[in-house]
């Protein structure tokens, strides 16, 4: 079960990221990013992740850049940051501040 927390700015994910709870991280993670004007997501404390992980992350991408905040992410999984490079989004998820486009 995948778990989101707030701290100051940033999002701390942990538990798992699958195919059984990432729509509901996203649903739960709606207001937290309608509280804050630049955000960080956290990654440090997930167990795993699969396809469905990367999408949330480019749907966080997505809604940001929608709203012009700055999105940076940490530690990403590796089996995450796998899948990216396989289908050619790595790019968009650089490990470091990514900017309204």
């Amino acid at each position: 079960m995948g778990v989101l927390t707030l701290d100051n700015c940033t999002i701390k994910i942990s538990g798992h990221l699958d195919f059984s709870n990432v729509p509901r991280l996203w649903n739960e993670s709606l207001p937290l990013l309608a509280k804050i004007p630049e955000v960080h997501f956290d990654f440090t404390d997930v167990i795993d992740s699969n396809s469905a992980g990367l999408s949330l992350l480019l749907e966080w991408v997505k809604l940001c850049k929608s709203q012009n905040k700055k999105i940076s992410f940490e530690n990403i999984p590796a089996q995450v940051l796998s899948i990216a490079r396989v289908s050619g989004v790595d790019k968009i998820l650089h490990l470091n501040v990514i900017r309204p486009f």
